[in-house]
């Protein structure tokens, strides 16, 4: 993570994704690597949302107009409501964009 990333966390403060500022938007990713020994794979994802989108995310979320992307999904996340962001993604409700997923046994 860099200065400009930080991680989306959820109401128990796991980690769901992590956030950077991206040409498109924000860049949304999280990577999960298999524990030895465990019959498990190696998975990464991730996506990006734009401003349009960003907007309509903020409105949902309460985040006043005008709050940087950064600061806007920090609120977010220090709010406890990371997991509705990410079942909302998830669910199609705020359309996503650039989307990779991949899984490696």
């Amino acid at each position: 993570m860099t200065e400009e990333s930080f991680e989306l966390k959820g109401s128990d403060g796991n980690p769901i994704y992590v956030i950077s500022n991206s040409e498109k938007g924000v860049h949304f990713w999280w990577e999960y690597y298999a524990r030895p020994g465990v019959d498990e794979s190696d998975l990464e994802v991730s996506f990006d949302i734009e401003p349009e989108t960003i907007k309509h995310i903020f409105q949902r979320f309460n985040v006043p107009a005008g709050t940087d992307y950064m600061s806007g999904f920090k609120m977010i996340s220090d709010s406890g409501k990371g997991n509705v962001l990410q079942k909302e993604i998830l669910d199609g409700i705020f359309p996503i964009s650039n989307k990779f997923s991949w899984m490696s046994w």
